[in-house]
């Protein structure tokens, strides 16, 4: 058998090629080695603070290095939605000579196992998948709302199948339930938007309930949107910005003492940066997603009471006082 120093070398090795956490039967098998030998040196690693373990699918434990604290970067979540946009245009500005990082999610499941694991510190996400997950988790604080708009519900009249596409645990989804009775149409959840979008082009569905830039590409195709966010669910916030136990203090500090710029800019210059990202990142025309933005209001909105009930949930006491006190406790003695 391998020397044990070794093989800990070829396990950080190993982590250290890997951009997102993996299991620990897949190092394993890589490494050709006991599953209780692995578990010890494993086990070592994390004590040492090498590595971060976090729970996967089933009894799946999955495995990453652990990130430098002195690291000179941000690493922060979003989905693919264009209204966050101006927050990343503003935290790459407000955060100075400290590298923004983004990593662009379909859904909130990975997005929430990355918060857990360190991939990321900070997240943008709708507000009730934010609370759903609080409820569960306990290990982020979400600070405030981004803005509101940029959602609506399309109708595609070619269609022959009845039915409703919407993403469940999000703003989609209280669109939808808000905007028709649940037994009136099939209602066909997707995780994955560009697959949601597909599918309603192909006729699987007369309605589906999208956001932008997937919207304004939906009125450059001809379509129609029958209702929208705003006729709705009025100015309540959609998504917000969290951030994790592992957000640096001076860098929260700086975030939560600043502003959301306005759109459209006094100048495109440093919003052309995150735009091409997004383009990248949807394989969207440019055009597109710069039209989607003038489809959404930018603000920075207080997280309340009032805020959490409009989403449906009932939470109070210290559970609602720890999920939106805007950061952990310990963490605001620090200088």
């Amino acid at each position: 058998m391998a020397d044990r120093t070794e093989i800990l070398k070829k396990i950080l090795k190993l982590l250290s090629h890997e951009q997102q956490p993996i299991s620990q039967s897949e190092i394993q098998f890589r490494l050709n080695i006991s599953k209780s030998y692995l578990s010890e040196l494993l086990k070592y690693l994390e004590d040492q603070n090498k590595i971060t373990r976090t729970d996967g699918e089933g009894k799946t434990k999955r495995v990453m290095l652990q990130k430098d604290k002195t690291s000179k970067s941000f690493h922060i979540g979003v989905l693919k939605s264009s209204e966050y946009i101006p927050v990343l245009v503003w935290l790459r500005k407000i955060l100075d000579k400290i590298e923004l990082k983004i990593h662009f999610y379909n859904s909130t499941d990975r997005m929430f196992m990355h918060m857990d694991s360190g991939t990321i510190q900070a997240c943008c996400a709708p507000l009730v998948s934010l609370i759903t997950n609080f409820i569960v988790r306990r290990n982020f604080r979400i600070s405030f709302g981004l803005g509101f708009g940029g959602s609506y519900i399309f109708f595609n009249e070619s269609s022959k199948n009845q039915g409703l596409l919407t993403s469940e645990n999000s703003s989609m989804s209280l669109l939808s339930a808000r905007s028709f009775s649940k037994d009136v149409f099939p209602k066909i959840s997707f995780s994955n938007p560009a697959e949601g979008l597909k599918k309603f082009l192909d006729g699987d569905a007369t309605y589906i309930s999208i956001w932008e830039p997937y919207a304004s590409y939906l009125r450059q195709m001809g379509f129609t949107a029958v209702t929208d966010y705003r006729s709705v669910m009025g100015e309540q916030t959609c998504c917000a910005l969290a951030f994790s136990e592992r957000t640096p203090h001076s860098s929260f500090q700086k975030i939560s003492k600043s502003d959301i710029p306005e759109y459209p800019p006094s100048s495109s210059i440093e919003f052309e940066p995150i735009i091409s990202s997004f383009s990248k990142s949807l394989k969207m025309e440019k055009s597109i997603i710069e039209d989607s933005l003038n489809f959404y209001t930018f603000k920075k909105i207080k997280i309340d009471i009032k805020a959490v009930e409009a989403t449906g949930f009932n939470v109070t006491g210290d559970l609602l006082k720890n999920m939106i006190s805007g950061y952990f406790r310990e963490r605001r003695t620090q200088p």
